[in-house]
């Protein structure tokens, strides 16, 4: 941002950074904005002496409410009817707050009557709310997703050509490659809205009798101003509310709406408390309420996993892991008796030792045991999958508002590799190293064109890798030619008219790394180590599995990719050969796609194992 003197009398903030820069800014702010109100809440909830667990239930549900909230509002009827006929969200542009401040009370309300908490707890937003808003409004300033209208008062703001200001003002016809026009700055107004009433409800914070009223004060002002300085927004800002009604943006009339009918209230129930009434005990909450909301939580933030953005996924998951792991700390201590707690959790892992002391060990002169020896290996591999490519033609990627130009591409692609190695054991540990040998066909095709690219990719990877029964770690590096593309809601252009959104590159490294012993439970985490090839989309994989006592070699895993889910199978039947086998597969909605894609990917490969040497 620069200070850029527009005329002799007006000293109008220029932000000149790119859209994708604004972007960034606005998620920072977004991510401060919900710590902000988290660690206010938490701090609230232990002064009132409220149970950890429905407290935390109830800000982690109520946060996936009021994320999905300030999407859904945004739905048109169409929007409804894809949702409806096939059962995934169409893509969301836009966040509309309003939205989110009606879906996330509703829950919280719902939720509190349920944890049997008092109405007091909802005063805990009154003031947090507001200056939450007032944080977060800093990033839609920096993104230039919520201008406002062109003004000549001195604090107007102007953004560089990109931002969704300037393009709205150039379709206009108002401006042309210098800045935008002068407008007013409409977040820095929502942040003094915000500021002032925090200062108002802290104010009157002893005035009001009635418990939850704060809320209704804080809320009711809120709307009512927000509803005022809605007339110094652009119409063309708003994701959803912007339609002019005699005279009046439909944004206005809803909040000045909602803003009178939280006043009402209050003041009915001020008017209607005739004594105080007495608190009632809190009470723990059931195992059963505990279990549902947690689980519902889970569940609706992974099917929701491809919708969210990821800054979205973030904030929810701050929240969302720790809940879990409080949540099931109680289950644990309410279930158990706490002289046998110790004793239970050591019971839950007998049977797991047990059944490792039936494995059997694996001798040095085992016919199939691990010694030192040479390999050669094949392989093949191949699949198809689904992505897409955008390109922002204004605003700001993850702002309130955006224009966004997506382009979907259909993908396949087939790999042969050769690998050749030597394997060397001392005493518990391996030392292998090698290199494989790819080549390979990928073929890039836009969806609803004619428009086709075809790459060829070839490449050689060294590698080593060194081993014990419970770690492994391991490196590497491909050099080449070689190709890529993942499923990501990132791959933004620089240009509108993209024919491609495929990576390349000559040198890319890989590593390995795995904690646990492979015979019993294990977790390993590759990159860009599948063989025969990793590209163009298994550059990144996470996986749990396990040997179940079989020698070295054995394994069955599932776990996760850049591209979908997967499982792996291992297969050592003597000392010579080796199978290995992977399937990865994943349902994705494409932007502008009636009906869900399929992506799937195999990789087969066997291994030969010669000149069997002992120990070294």
């Amino acid at each position: 941002m620069e200070i850029n003197l527009i005329n002799p009398a007006q000293v109008s903030a220029t932000f000149d950074h790119s859209p994708t820069l604004g972007g960034w800014y606005f998620d920072v702010f977004y991510l401060l904005a919900f710590t902000f109100l988290t660690c206010w809440l938490l701090f609230e909830g232990k002064k009132r002496a409220y149970p950890w667990v429905s407290w935390l239930l109830i800000l982690t549900a109520s946060r996936l409410a009021f994320i999905v909230g300030t999407k859904l509002i945004t739905f048109n009827l169409s929007d409804w009817l894809y949702l409806l006929q096939n059962l995934a969200f169409p893509p969301a542009q836009g966040k509309v707050i309003l939205g989110g401040l009606i879906l996330g009370l509703l829950t919280f309300i719902g939720l509190v009557r349920l944890f049997r908490l008092d109405w007091g707890s909802l005063d805990t937003l009154a003031i947090v709310v507001p200056l939450s808003i007032a944080i977060q409004r800093m990033g839609c300033l920096l993104a230039g997703c919520c201008f406002g209208t062109p003004t000549e008062m001195p604090w107007g703001v102007t953004y560089s050509a990109g931002n969704l200001p300037h393009y709205h003002y150039f379709m206009q016809g108002w401006v042309e490659s210098g800045p935008s026009l002068s407008i007013h700055p409409f977040p820095i107004y929502e942040a003094l809205n915000g500021l002032t009433v925090a200062l108002l409800v802290w104010l009157f914070r002893s005035k009001l009798r009635s418990k939850g009223n704060l809320l209704l004060l804080s809320l009711g002002l809120w709307a009512i101003i927000r509803g005022g300085i809605e007339a110094f927004r652009d119409p063309a800002s708003h994701a959803f509310g912007g339609e002019i009604f005699w005279g009046i943006k439909l944004m206005q009339w809803l909040l000045v709406g909602f803003g009178i009918l939280f006043l009402g209230v209050l003041v009915l129930r001020e008017l209607a408390l005739k004594k105080k009434i007495n608190q009632r005990p809190i009470q723990e909450p059931s195992t059963i309420l505990i279990a549902s909301v947690l689980l519902s939580t889970v569940i609706l933030t992974w099917i929701g996993r491809s919708w969210l953005s990821p800054t979205e996924l973030l904030v929810m998951n701050l929240l969302l892991f720790p809940c879990m792991g409080v949540c099931g700390y109680y289950l644990f201590q309410k279930h158990t008796q706490a002289q046998m707690r110790w004793a239970l959790l050591c019971l839950t892992f007998i049977p797991v030792f047990l059944m490792s002391q039936t494995w059997k060990e694996v001798s040095a002169n085992d016919s199939i045991a691990p010694q030192s020896y040479d390999f050669v290996k094949i392989g093949y591999g191949g699949g198809n999958f689904y992505n897409y490519g955008k390109y922002l033609t204004s605003g700001s990627p993850d702002g309130c508002s955006s224009n966004l130009r997506y382009q979907n591409f259909e993908y396949s692609y087939w790999n042969t590799g050769l690998g050749v190695g030597r394997v060397k054991q001392k005493k518990d540990n391996w030392l292998t190293y090698g290199a494989n040998l790819g080549y390979g066909k990928f073929t890039e095709s836009m969806v609803d064109s004619t428009i086709v690219n075809s790459f060829q990719s070839f490449n050689v990877q060294p590698y080593v890798l060194w081993e014990s029964e419970w770690f492994a770690t391991g490196v590497g590096m491909h050099f080449g030619k070689f190709h890529w593309s993942d499923v990501s809601t990132k791959n933004e252009q620089t240009s509108p008219y993209f024919t491609s959104i495929t990576n390349k590159a000559g040198i890319y490294p890989s590593a390995y790394a795995r904690i646990g012993k492979e015979r019993i439970l294990f977790v390993d985490y590759q990159f860009s180590n599948v063989f025969p090839s990793p590209f163009p989309g298994l550059r990144s994989q996470f996986g749990i599995g396990s040997g179940f006592g079989l020698p070295r070699g054995n394994y069955l895993k599932f776990g996760v990719n850049n591209l979908g889910e997967f499982f792996e199978i291992k297969a050592s039947p003597n000392e010579k050969i080796q199978f290995n086998g992977m399937y990865s597969w994943r349902t994705n909605q494409l932007p502008g796609m009636m009906e869900q894609t399929k992506n799937s990917q195999f990789l087969l490969s066997i291994q030969y194992q010669f000149n069997h040497r002992g120990r070294d």
